[in-house]
């Protein structure tokens, strides 16, 4: 994702949460794909299932299959904090992704609705947990076989 001098600035001088509001205080926001050579979902598609120790400490070894790989999220969608207590996967037109300017794919979505039926998700709270921290174990992953 390449930012604007404008965009980059803007996103660095947030102070608060544009979900909840509540002040980002110290807290560090940084953008991987800054010093990473590409993106997450590459860096993951290019580590062997050896290369998951780190996710393999924290998830079970019956589910791990599924997060072996960059989950998808529907970024635009949840722009309500409220949401995070709906109780179904969000149709796959809400992954639509204006920054990219695509649709989700068919494999993804199916990708998705496994994970939230495997996981026993019961709300897009859990969703969003889940794939917070599947996403920084496969960062920790990159950065451990980079």
């Amino acid at each position: 994702m390449n930012l604007s001098p404008e965009e980059e600035e803007q996103f660095n001088s947030e102070t608060q949460c544009y979900l909840c509001k509540r002040p980002l205080e110290n807290d560090c926001h940084l953008n991987s794909f800054l010093f990473l050579p590409t993106s997450l979902r590459k860096l993951v598609h290019n580590l062997k299932d050896s290369d998951f120790n780190i996710l393999k400490q924290n998830v079970s070894q019956d589910k791990i299959h599924l997060l072996l790989r960059k989950g998808i999220y529907p970024y635009e969608y949840v722009d309500d904090f409220q949401k995070f207590s709906e109780i179904a996967l969000p149709p796959a037109s809400a992954f639509y992704s204006t920054l990219s300017g695509e649709h989700v794919s068919a494999e993804d979505y199916e990708h998705a609705k496994n994970v939230w039926s495997t996981f026993k998700i019961k709300s897009l709270g859990e969703y969003h947990d889940l794939y917070v921290a599947s996403d920084v174990l496969l960062l920790a992953d990159v950065f451990e076989n980079f």
